[in-house]
């Protein structure tokens, strides 16, 4: 008796993750990615056009990328090990942290509008109290700011709005 077993190969599933690149600046973007983790690295290029997104799927790896923008060459390393996102910000923008500094004794909220320097800036409301208010995680770049407080010392006068632009250092100040 002759018994046929079907043998099919098996073959290692490849792990792929999703790379989002988003272009915040006027120019389009090529990026290069290249495997770390190989002693014969695949290299992968793609283009970012100006203003826009870009959703690509890269096996699961380190990677050292590289891009230009602003007129410099930026380099790093990207273990795409999950669904990860990279955003190129408008030249002169980075993240940092600020402060304010309210006098007044009554919370008043704070409507930052920007970076100016985006091409949709978003809105952000900050709640600020008497003394000193760390605010962790913002953008460089000109805002956009208003706030409402009571400058009288007759509690039924209205509020008075307040509205100016601002900038906000890559120091924070």
């Amino acid at each position: 008796v002759f018994s046929s077993i079907s043998v099919q190969p098996t073959f290692a599933a490849t792990e792929e993750y999703t790379l989002t690149v988003i272009n915040h600046i006027n120019d389009k973007i090529l990026i290069t990615l290249t495997e770390m983790d190989s002693d014969d690295p695949d290299e992968f290029q793609f283009a970012v056009s100006r203003y826009s997104e870009v959703e690509k799927e890269f096996p699961k790896n380190t990677y050292i990328y590289e891009y230009e923008a602003c007129g410099k060459i930026v380099t790093g390393e990207l273990s795409l090990k999950k669904d990860r996102k990279l955003e190129i910000l408008p030249c002169g923008v980075v993240p940092t942290k600020m402060r304010f500094n309210s006098h007044f004794a009554d919370k008043i909220t704070v409507t930052m509008y920007g970076p100016l320097e985006f091409q949709d800036p978003g809105e952000e409301e900050f709640v600020v109290e008497l003394g000193g208010n760390q605010i962790p995680d913002i953008l460089s770049g000109h805002y956009i700011m208003s706030y409402e407080a009571a400058c009288s010392t007759v509690g039924t006068d209205p509020a008075t709005l307040f509205s100016e632009e601002i900038r906000v250092l890559k120091s924070g100040k």
